[in-house]
């Protein structure tokens, strides 16, 4: 787990990669920010098992540098073993101000530390009950009911 740890850290051009990760395919692994921010490639287990992908949008935007593109998409089969996890829409529109906090509230509360830690903090406490929420789905076994395929509405702007 070390290793694949570092490799996420590992910025390309500035820091060696790891090299042959146990248990992962031999080959050299860094931090897939600037070249794959999102899951672009085949995830392929070695057995049958799914790979859990919590984030925080349904959308998913292969590339770093042209996030904002909408015409970027992912190759829906290179998903087929990804279980994405992300807040319904009625969970984010019920945030205060209708959202999920970011970096650009640095800005946008610009001498408000206090309102923004304010709001960061309310969605914190919000997020863990949800997670507790999707835990109990998971140990009773009701996820099942919850899970949906994803299509284009799961991948589109």
């Amino acid at each position: 787990m070390i290793p694949a740890l570092l490799a996420s850290g590992s910025i390309p051009l500035l820091m060696e990669p790891v090299r042959n990760i146990p248990e992962a395919p031999p080959g050299t692994y860094w931090d897939g920010g600037l070249t794959d921010y999102h899951v672009t490639v085949p995830l392929r287990p070695t057995r049958d098992c799914i790979f859990l992908y919590p984030h925080y949008t349904n959308r998913l935007i292969p590339g770093w540098f042209d996030k904002r593109s909408h015409a970027r998409r992912p190759n829906p089969q290179h998903l087929d073993h990804v279980l994405l996890i992300v807040p319904s829409q009625d969970f984010v529109s019920s945030l205060p101000y209708g959202r999920i906090p970011d970096r650009k509230d640095f800005w946008i509360f610009a001498g408000q530390d206090s309102q923004r830690l304010r709001f960061w903090d309310t969605v914190i406490v919000r997020s863990a009950r949800l997670g507790d929420e999707f835990m109990e789905q998971v140990l009773s076994g009701k996820i099942r009911r919850s899970v949906r395929p994803m299509d284009d509405l799961w991948l589109s702007p």
